[in-house]
């Protein structure tokens, strides 16, 4: 199967039109296009932030092989809103979230698994509505090891924006999704290794006592990195612009370019936030090469 053939239907399984994708990787969507059509091909940059939103190699991408289905084994739960919400969500240990927030009045919770059948006896997805808030419990069968969830279930969660308030998310994960998230706040409390933060508008804390990648493309708002003993490392466009903070005990705020340290390249007055928090950690901010 030919790149041009490959970059379609992977787009098309993560549910993505061509803007979408665009905005993601931060290229016009005539770029897309063109990739697709076979006229053209992305530099090394764009194949390395392509593997990011699709979750395989850069070889992968280029290798001849045909696209193999995502996931053989599903559980969908919705649930309708009707007004601004507060959202509570607990996750539990998996391998994947992704978050998106968009149109309609539902809250989709879909479980997939390439590995775990029966994901719907195995694995209970609890909403509650409560007033003005929203709770959302994932628990697993006893019989599911954690080290098993952890590999091989991950979780896609899809909040419509016009009744999106304040959310909580509780979860252990080695890749956390945000995308189009427009809300006064989103908290993290949890682990996440790698976060990839793309669109939206909000106000977002990671709390996360572990070392992190995080990647932010086309996000409006600010970030809080709050940790204790910890290293972190931030990624932005060459092009975003954004305010650097440091707050707490012992906190460090470097900044890279092409794998070297250098002067801080934030700009005092813009109206996006970077800030780093809590005691004895480190967050170096990381500008990517255009």
């Amino acid at each position: 199967m030919d790149f041009n053939e490959k970059l379609r239907e992977y787009r098309k399984q993560f549910g993505l039109s061509q803007g979408k994708l665009a905005e993601t990787l931060n290229v016009s969507r005539q770029a897309i296009t063109k990739w697709e059509s076979g006229n053209g091909m992305p530099d090394i940059s764009n194949l390395k932030a392509l593997s990011g939103v699709f979750h395989v190699s850069v070889d992968e991408l280029l290798s001849e092989e045909a696209v193999k289905p995502r996931y053989p084994y599903e559980s969908i739960v919705e649930y309708d809103i009707d007004e601004i919400k507060h959202f509570d969500i607990k996750l539990g240990s998996v391998n994947r979230v992704k978050m998106r927030a968009g149109e309609g009045e539902k809250i989709k919770v879909q479980l997939v698994s390439d590995t775990i059948e029966n994901l719907t006896e195995l694995v209970k997805v609890k909403i509650d509505d409560i007033k003005r808030r929203i709770d959302v419990d994932v628990n697993r069968s006893k019989s599911l090891c954690e080290e098993l969830v952890k590999e091989h279930l991950s979780i896609f969660i899809n909040l419509p924006e016009k009744y999106m308030g304040d959310t909580e998310l509780a979860t252990h994960c080695e890749k956390l999704e945000l995308f189009d998230i427009i809300s006064e706040k989103f908290e993290l409390d949890g682990e996440a290794k790698e976060i990839y933060i793309a669109g939206g508008n909000s106000h977002i804390e990671l709390d996360n006592n572990s070392p992190m990648e995080i990647y932010v493309a086309d996000y409006t708002g600010r970030i809080d990195v709050n940790q204790i003993s910890a290293k972190s490392r931030l990624h932005v466009l060459h092009e975003y612009a954004f305010k650097a903070v440091k707050k707490g005990i012992r906190t460090k705020l470097l900044f890279e370019e092409r794998g070297k340290l250098v002067d801080d390249f934030s700009v005092a007055e813009s109206e996006n936030q970077i800030e780093i928090n809590g005691i004895n950690s480190e967050l170096t901010i990381v500008k990517l090469s255009n």
